[in-house]
């Protein structure tokens, strides 16, 4: 596997934003513009009505020491951030701005306020494994369509698994974490084995687990 871009890298931490500010003693405004100073995004809230935390808004284009492209998004029970490094970048990102605002603007806040956590991992990479050899039966199937829509359609078609899905029972839970997915890479020829993926992990496990993933198929694959 070689990894091709990190597409969005994303903690997200479970926090009542009323939590933050019993007492209504900050202004959201006055808040906003302190990062906008500190991080320097370049698209942000500026007015009042703008600051709308049950429709949730963003705070993009910004830069955090050696962190950039920086996205924080602010909604009534939680925050994330985003990254095009990794989910790791992204939470220490967080981590300090929440001390930041602790020390600047007095807001209530300690580590323990998080109950809750999540991660999205989306990325793009090469590699030369072949999805069909996940199991003989999509390997099957492939080979069926590929024989019977070349009869139909009169041209030479090659089917092959574009993508596959992991995901829990979403009836089970509402808002939870994203689903795993490996994907063929939208608009990119088969032939140069791009792929995209996305998992609710932080990114270095992400990449692992794509890589263990595989190492899985080219072990099916090799002959008996």
């Amino acid at each position: 596997m070689k990894l091709s871009a990190v597409t969005l890298a994303r903690y997200i931490a479970f926090i009542e934003i009323w939590d933050l500010n019993p007492r209504g003693a900050v202004r959201f405004l006055d808040l906003v513009q302190g990062l906008v100073q500190k991080c320097g995004f370049a698209k942000y809230p500026q007015k009042y009505e703008e600051l709308d935390v049950a429709k949730g808004f963003i705070l993009e284009g910004g830069k955090l020491g050696e962190i950039k492209n920086l996205q924080l998004h602010v909604f009534a029970y939680g925050l994330a951030v985003d990254t095009l490094s990794s989910t790791a970048d992204s939470e220490a990102a967080l981590d300090k701005l929440l001390w930041w605002a602790f020390e600047t603007f007095k807001i209530h806040y300690n580590a323990d306020m998080i109950k809750r956590k999540a991660y999205l991992s989306q990325l793009s990479f090469y590699s030369d494994f072949d999805l069909n050899m996940v199991n003989e039966a999509v390997k099957s199937v492939s080979e069926i369509l590929t024989k019977r829509v070349n009869e139909i359609f009169g041209m030479p078609l090659a089917y092959a698994l574009a993508g596959t899905t992991w995901m829990y029972d979403a009836t089970s839970i509402k808002n939870g974490p994203s689903p795993f997915t490996i994907e063929r890479r939208a608009d990119t020829p088969f032939t140069e084995n791009k792929y995209f993926s996305q998992a609710p992990l932080p990114t270095e496990e992400h990449i692992k687990l794509l890589e263990d993933f595989e190492l899985a198929i080219s072990r099916v694959s090799k002959p008996k």
